[in-house]
């Protein structure tokens, strides 16, 4: 997919998470192996293109997206990738990542997982590095008008088999369906594009 695809596709998931702050959160995605709440998500206002400069670079299967803050100089990264169906041509979800702060040592990712409407909320969702077990099980917060929303923290051993892996595989349920459906997050750049989160100055290196 061109570059200049993916950054539409990152511009409408931008204005979808610009809305999608605008519901109060009551409870903090999780894993089923931990209760670590995630940290938020860049600020809807990072997004004005007044106030900020916006640097997109394509990395493998992922679009990496550096803002600056006009004033401050102060830049922040997000990598992001549509989740295609079986077709690869429906996309059916969208992910952001993005390197978590220094509250808890232990989390070196947080992450925004949009899925479709009609996803059982009960079964949340399931990630699996390659043949990894165990799968991690993580709720969905809420859903709004463009999908269903689930706020994610990752570990630093899952950050490090993500950066070893060629792919994640993604399962849900369709409300009322016991029936899983499989989608498939490729890899493909990850390990680079994570290394820019961590330290932004990179992107203006590529």
């Amino acid at each position: 997919m061109k570059l200049i695809k993916k950054a539409v596709l990152f511009a409408l998931f931008a204005a979808f998470l610009k809305s999608m702050w605008l519901v109060p959160v009551n409870a903090q995605s999780e894993s089923a192996e931990t209760s670590e709440p995630t940290s938020s998500a860049q600020d809807s206002e990072d997004f004005s293109t007044g106030s900020v400069v916006p640097e997109l670079l394509e990395i493998g299967d992922w679009v990496v997206n550096c803002t600056t803050e006009r004033e401050t100089k102060t830049t922040e990264c997000a990598m992001i990738q549509p989740i295609y169906d079986g077709t690869g041509e429906t996309q059916s979800a969208i992910i952001e990542i993005f390197a978590a702060g220094n509250d808890n040592p232990l989390i070196s990712a947080n992450a925004i997982l949009v899925t479709p409407l009609g996803t059982n909320l009960e079964q949340g969702i399931f990630l699996q590095v390659d043949d990894i077990l165990p799968q991690r099980n993580y709720r969905l917060n809420y859903c709004l008008q463009n999908g269903c929303v689930a706020r994610m923290a990752f570990f630093g051993s899952e950050v490090e088999e993500m950066k070893n892996g060629s792919q994640m595989v993604l399962t849900l349920f369709a409300y009322n369906s016991d029936q899983p459906l499989g989608y498939t997050i490729s890899l493909n750049g990850f390990t680079k594009s994570f290394e820019i989160l961590q330290n932004p100055a990179l992107i203006r290196e590529q």
